[in-house]
């Protein structure tokens, strides 16, 4: 009787725990098409490349509404199922350039960065709310 019941309570906790597992990757995929959906354009600086043990975070710099983000959610990544010129093309990134990039106000701290559009004008990057010093560094 004891085995059937931790038994039973096992199925439940891994029923809980795929649960709340799918939802999250269903909210992340849900945010991401929301981003792609926004027709509203901003400019990003890349700012930090951090290699970890399996996995490589992108950081990227852009300002809303006056308020600095610092974001590694730029749907830029390494991935078994990128091709070898995505992988060139990320490869390419250089930290301190600026680049284009979508947004959704609604989701802050998630960018969609395209790495084929930078930008190099001035006087773009400065509307943005970027200031001279963050362009010569």
């Amino acid at each position: 009787m004891l085995k059937r019941n931790k038994s039973i309570e096992n199925r439940i906790l891994f029923f809980i725990v795929s649960i709340i597992l799918i939802t999250l990757i269903a909210r992340d995929f849900y945010i991401k098409s929301e981003v792609k959906k926004s027709n509203k354009f901003t400019i990003a600086k890349f700012t930090l490349k951090k290699d970890l043990p399996k996995t490589t975070n992108f950081y990227f710099t852009y300002i809303l509404n006056g308020e600095k983000i610092v974001t590694a959610n730029s749907g830029i990544n390494y991935d078994i199922l990128n091709s070898e010129t995505e992988t060139k093309i990320i490869d390419n990134l250089k930290i301190n350039c600026f680049y284009l990039a979508k947004y959704d106000p609604k989701h802050p701290n998630i960018i969609i960065v395209d790495p084929l559009k930078k930008v190099t004008d001035t006087t773009e990057i400065l509307k943005t709310g970027f200031s001279r010093e963050d362009i010569e560094n």
